[in-house]
């Protein structure tokens, strides 16, 4: 369901930073953000859709900062290293997935999966 981000900031340089590696099905590769607060990597998925879950995959070999994810209905905040996978289930409308970081340090990013 999700496409390549066409919307997206603060991509981190250490490693591989190309926002779309968080979305090509390995969880082998990853994208970081910048380790300052607010970094954010963003997905826009074509439109508005209805969302139920949302399954982030952390690299597993990197220390993953406090993040949030926010939607167009609102924000639910991870705390210390997100688990292999973290999964949110939500109900949510939204046009956009967005993983920001809420304080300093880095979020590496394996795989984001979002399910209708």
């Amino acid at each position: 369901m999700a496409q390549p981000p066409v919307d997206h900031n603060s991509l981190g340089t250490e490693g591989t930073a190309d926002a779309a590696l968080a979305l090509d099905g390995d969880t082998n590769t990853d994208t970081r953000t910048l380790s300052e607060a607010g970094a954010w990597w963003q997905v826009y998925l074509g439109g508005e859709r209805h969302i139920r879950r949302i399954e982030i995959w952390n690299n597993s070999s990197a220390t993953t900062a406090d993040f949030d994810v926010v939607t167009d209905d609102g924000t639910v905040h991870v705390s210390g290293k997100a688990l292999r996978p973290t999964v949110l289930d939500l109900n949510s409308r939204t046009r956009t997935v967005k993983i920001v970081t809420s304080g300093t340090g880095r979020v590496a990013l394996s795989q984001v999966l979002v399910h209708p």
